[in-house]
């Protein structure tokens, strides 16, 4: 390779020490196989040889698979995946159908498309303000009407509501329920948070605060058995690698019942 063997050993030290955490990986690798290297191994080498390529794509997209307009910000719900993104190989390469460019950015673009549609559920006023509106029409003492009869014959006597006419709802005599009161944030340890590892029984660590994640199983966008994979274990890493860290907050935050001890 014309690679002398000293700076060969040198440069597997690195590595084995990136890989085994001593030092941070300057180009950002998180994951690492086959390790440790040792001169002693057998090695395969392969010469390369440049070949034709061509510009692929033409789409410009973000690590979230959104599209860009023109003025290279994102458009708001709008995402792409495959052949037509540009830029997910570089300027150049083969063509064709890639794992990467579909299989890998397809699942972003929909992880994306999906926390989009929620947002917009979330964060729509006029549908809750109508929903409020048709409550209050239900419940508001303001339209209720009363009607009494007064009979001076002798026969009658008693105050009569016609058919039809709604009753005065017992609200006032009634209290409003009070709110279920807020739980207690615990703090745990992975001990504790490995003793939940069950689909029906199910915690998992994110960002140093603990999840009981069991009632959103069902709810998850990217399906259950995404997050049953880390099921009473630290899922932070991986978490952070799909995910905002306001995910949580933002679409489940009753699901945090505490802190990790530290």
């Amino acid at each position: 390779m014309g690679i002398s063997p000293k700076k060969l050993e040198k440069t597997f030290e690195e590595y084995n020490e990136i890989a085994a955490g001593k030092r941070k990986d300057p180009w950002g690798k998180k994951f690492f196989q086959n390790v440790p290297i040792k001169m002693t191994d057998d090695f395969y080498v392969a010469l390369m040889q440049p070949v034709l390529h061509y510009t692929m794509g033409g789409v410009e997209i973000t690590a979230a698979a959104e599209i860009n307009s023109t003025s290279g910000k994102p458009i708001p719900g709008l995402f792409a995946a495959g052949e037509m993104c540009g830029g997910v190989h570089g300027a150049n390469r083969l063509g064709g159908s890639s794992l990467l460019g579909c299989v890998v950015f397809g699942r972003v673009a929909g992880d994306s498309a999906a926390r989009h549609l929620f947002s917009r559920l979330v964060n729509s006023t006029q549908v809750a303000q109508q929903r409020l509106g048709n409550i209050a029409s239900h419940v508001s003492g303001n339209n209720v009407k009363v009607t009494v009869e007064v009979s001076f014959d002798g026969q009658g006597g008693a105050p009569a509501a016609p058919a039809g006419q709604a009753r005065p709802a017992q609200a006032d005599a009634a209290p409003v329920a009070a709110a279920e009161p807020k739980k207690q944030a615990g703090e745990y340890s992975l001990d504790d948070v490995a003793k939940h590892n069950t689909e029906n029984d199910c915690w998992v660590v994110v960002n140093g605060r603990v999840l009981d994640v069991t009632t959103f199983l069902p709810d998850h966008p990217g399906g259950k058995k995404s997050i049953l994979l880390y099921a009473g274990r630290d899922a932070s890493e991986e978490f952070n690698m799909l995910h905002k860290p306001e995910v949580v907050d933002k679409y489940a935050p009753s699901a945090v019942i505490g802190t990790l001890k530290k």
